[in-house]
This record gives structure tokens, C-alpha cells and sequence, in this order.
């Protein structure tokens, strides 16, 4: 009798659960189950190198769509681009670990929601070391100095964090300026025999004055007078991609002012800590800096 009962509860539960909207049953998948629900997925670089950007585009099946995306701890923006298909960008900082690591779609067919998981490997790259030696006053930063380097700093991450989806930039982009790069992006440099941070951009030969154009159009998101980086610009291209360019002697755009790609905005110099004019470009993609030189391989002019 009690098993009978017992059949009868649980028979109840199952007949009450299909009575439910299928909203509230939304399951994980592994990688096993990823081609199962994903037509088509391809990733370029595939790994992807430490500081390196990567495109990425998915084709579902037919009736579904994608929800949300997830990659490093961040929400990534994803876009249409033809029937059932989506691209978008993941982005690995200098402060990453070569690994695997997990993206996950969260997919949506009808009221079912489904999570999906795939690995990404992170390559190990290897960045070489430069020393070079600048007056003491420039390296030690004390009392009101340092103050105000914290307070550019914080002001640019700020800046570079935020994510308007709305995508202002089109392929291809294009170099801000056509010089030899003479510092390249995670050179370890050694100030006056101390370690410091890894350099975050490239430095591109420039002649004071060179005109500097915007690398593709967006909204100017800053302009400021850095104490290390100089009169900075910092341009929007939408979906969290942002373009910095440092060192300025000149500036001929405003904040909230749109640009077009190839715009000049400014001209080349050595405003800030330089040794001698040159143009610091630097790319972020979700508060993250990545390489513009990769930036520039998957998405630039030929």
C-alpha cells in the first residue's frame, strides 16, 4: 500500500512538473553536448595567446538563439550576422594564465533554456625585456606626483570598463599612423635596473607632428593631459573595444565628439614621460588591453 502511495506522489510530481512553464527548468551541458545544439563555431587565433584578441563567430540551429555569452569572468557582446549565426570578440589579458578555459552559451529554443559550455586554450607567449634609464624623478613617483598617476589611472580604467553594445566601428581598421613599431606590446621593461609593469601598447615610430588618425570611428570617450601618458585621447568604438592614443602634441577633438575612421585627431609628440616623440596606440576590449597588433591581424587593413 505504501509503495502504491508512494507511485502515486511521485507519478503526481512528474504530471505537475510538464505542467510547467519549461522556463523554469534550464540545464547545463558540457563540451560533449556543445555540437549537439551549435551548427557551426570557429575561433581566430585559435588558441589564443596570452594578450591577444580573438573573433569568434557561432551558427545555432534553426529556432534558437543565443542569450548570453560568458568568457573569463565577463559577459561578452555578441552580434547577428546572417540567419542563426552570431561573432564576437574574446579578449586575454597580460594577467591571464595559459590554461583552459571555459565559454558559455546560454541558449534559448522556444520557453527552453539551455547552458553550454566549450574549452578555449590560452596559449603562452613569450614577451622579451627592455631596460631603459630615465631621470630618477620620472621612475620614483612620490607625494603629489604619484597622487596624480593613481588618479589618471583610475580615470582611464573607468573609461575603458564601460560597455555600450552599440558597435560604431567597420572593418577594416586602420593603423593611426605608418611607422616601424620600436616597442611592442608586453615588453617587460626594467626602469633604471627596477622591474615595472608590462608595457600595455605599441609605440610606433612617429616624427614630432605626425598626424595621428583615428584607427575607425567611434565617440571620443577622454581627453587628458596624463601625467605619464601625456595629452591622451581615448576613443568608443561601441561593444567595449576601445582605442588609446598617447603622447600627443596636439589635439583637435572633444569629449562626446563622433570620429570617423581616418579622422585626424591629433598630431604626434613627446607630451608626458617619453624619451623622444613617438605614438603610444593602445587597444582594451573589456577593461582589458590586448595587442593592436593582433587586433590589426584579425581586423585590419591588409
Amino acid at each position: 500500500m505504501k509503495r502504491i502511495l508512494s507511485l502515486i506522489f511521485i507519478t503526481s510530481i512528474l504530471i505537475f512538473s510538464l505542467l510547467l512553464p519549461n522556463t523554469l527548468f534550464a540545464r547545463t551541458q558540457d563540451n560533449n553536448a556543445f555540437s549537439i545544439y551549435i551548427n557551426k563555431f570557429s575561433l581566430d587565433p585559435n588558441p589564443i595567446p596570452v594578450g591577444d584578441l580573438a573573433v569568434s563567430r557561432v551558427k545555432v540551429k534553426e529556432g534558437e538563439r543565443i542569450i548570453d555569452i560568458k568568457f573569463l569572468g565577463k559577459d561578452i557582446p555578441f552580434y547577428p550576422f546572417g540567419p542563426n549565426e552570431y561573432w564576437f570578440l574574446l579578449g586575454v589579458g597580460l594577467k591571464n594564465k595559459p590554461g583552459i578555459y571555459p565559454l558559455t552559451i546560454k541558449l534559448k529554443r522556444l520557453s527552453h533554456y539551455v547552458t553550454i559550455k566549450t574549452d578555449i586554450q590560452v596559449a603562452y607567449r613569450f614577451f622579451p625585456e627592455q631596460f631603459l634609464h630615465l631621470p630618477k624623478n620620472m621612475v620614483d613617483l612620490k607625494g603629489p606626483i604619484l597622487k596624480r598617476v593613481l588618479q589618471d589611472e583610475r580615470i582611464v580604467e573607468r573609461i575603458v570598463s564601460r560597455v555600450h553594445r552599440k558597435v560604431l566601428w567597420t572593418p577594416p581598421f586602420i593603423w593611426p599612423v605608418r611607422g616601424k613599431i620600436i616597442s611592442t606590446f608586453g615588453l617587460k621593461r626594467i626602469l633604471n635596473g627596477e622591474p615595472r609593469s608590462q608595457h600595455r601598447g605599441l609605440d610606433l615610430k612617429a616624427p614630432y607632428g605626425t598626424p595621428v588618425k583615428a584607427t575607425n570611428s567611434g565617440k571620443v570617450a577622454l581627453v587628458r593631459n596624463c601625467y605619464l601618458s601625456g595629452r591622451t585621447v581615448i576613443i568608443d568604438h561601441g561593444g567595449g573595444l576601445y582605442s588609446l592614443y598617447a603622447h600627443l602634441s596636439r589635439i583637435y577633438v572633444l569629449p562626446g565628439e563622433y570620429v570617423k575612421k581616418g579622422q585626424v585627431i591629433g598630431l604626434s609628440g613627446k607630451s608626458g614621460r617619453a624619451t623622444g616623440p613617438h605614438l603610444h596606440w593602445g587597444i582594451s576590449y573589456l577593461g582589458v588591453r590586448v595587442d593592436p597588433k593582433e587586433l590589426m591581424s584579425i581586423l585590419g587593413e591588409s
